[in-house]
């Protein structure tokens, strides 16, 4: 395997994981930096937690799999999250019981019981303190981490056969699902006027009042709503694709900057028989076109990150680190 290192804008950073540490079979659940960026997290499902020194990506990352190889195909690795204040924590789940660690710390924070199937889908709010899982019928359960109470039960819009992604906005006061089941939960009610049949949540906006989302029929671009008013703020084109065919219209990944002024995304090419990918980058400002694309040699885009400051996108598949230098272009 060819390893290179290079912060150009034009070469990404890539870093070979060795073979003897870890095999990833498939990309990681979600990607994340550290608040000062020195850290670069990915959450493998079945791998654990990686975490690499961005200034030293040739060497082998570190791995948080607190059962090591004991529980090494039932407990299942869901998401991975970083506070304000740098703490780093994970969601896992096997057959019984769903957990809530911190990266480093061998004993849980928190254990809770399955009220249902196994655990699909996982999102933790450092900021209010609760923790939410989405189980196989698409019941989405909300617990206080504090007391260790379930603090909410809902039934989603998922048809069950599939796992969508889960996310609370910044404060913790909003709960979202990839199918764009807007839940409330202060008031503990669906938000109105998203329907599943319409909208794809795809991130929250900074500010925990919008969201962005992908609309169904297949249009052409990506859109920033207002979440309690309903309200159309603004559209931007979603880039060309590589081949022209229905499914490249679907976005693949996608991700807003801290600061809600850039975004970047990559439409799905899956099941095309194409061997890359392309990655787009936007800023807001600058609707109709993005300001740069990168293409990768993978068969589909895999979770991406900004650094905090903008200066670096990332993107982590089975075997490799994308890094891109952002500074020429803002």
């Amino acid at each position: 395997m060819v390893k290179t290192f290079s912060f150009s804008h034009f070469l990404p950073v890539e870093c070979y994981i060795p073979p003897d540490t870890v095999v990833c079979r498939v990309p990681p659940e979600n990607v994340v930096f550290s608040p000062h960026g020195q850290t670069l997290l990915a959450c493998y499902r079945w791998e654990g937690i990686f975490s690499w020194d961005v200034a030293q990506l040739d060497q082998p990352p570190r791995v948080f799999r607190p059962f090591g190889d004991e529980k090494f195909d039932r407990e299942m690795y869901l998401s991975v999250t970083v506070s304000a204040e740098g703490k780093q924590f994970v969601t896992s789940s096997d057959e019984k019981t769903f957990r809530l660690w911190e990266v480093g710390i061998d004993t849980p924070i928190s254990e809770f019981p399955l009220q249902g199937g196994e655990a699909n889908a996982a999102a933790f709010s450092s900021t209010a303190n609760l923790v939410a899982y989405q189980d196989a019928e698409d019941q989405i359960y909300i617990w206080d981490v504090a007391t260790g109470e379930l603090r909410d039960s809902y039934k989603g819009d998922n048809d069950g056969e599939h796992y969508f992604p889960l996310a609370f906005c910044q404060n913790g006061t909003i709960l979202a699902s990839q199918l764009c089941y807007i839940y409330d939960v202060i008031q503990g009610k669906k938000v109105d006027g998203f329907s599943s049949d319409n909208f794809q949540f795809q991130a929250f906006s900074h500010d925990n009042n919008h969201i962005w989302v992908d609309k169904y029929p297949k249009v052409d671009t990506i859109e920033l709503w207002h979440i309690q008013r309903y309200e159309k703020i603004l559209s931007i084109l979603k880039p060309n694709p590589i081949l022209s065919n229905e499914e490249e219209n679907d976005l693949g990944s996608f991700v807003v900057s801290d600061c809600g002024q850039y975004l970047a995304c990559g439409l799905c090419t899956w099941p095309t028989s194409l061997e890359k990918a392309r990655v787009h980058v936007y800023d807001i400002r600058n609707r109709r076109t993005p300001i740069v694309s990168f293409d990768i040699p993978e068969t589909s885009v895999c979770p991406l990150a900004f650094l905090p400051d903008n200066m670096l996108l990332a993107s982590i598949s089975t075997e490799s680190i994308y890094l891109w230098d952002l500074k020429p272009y803002l």
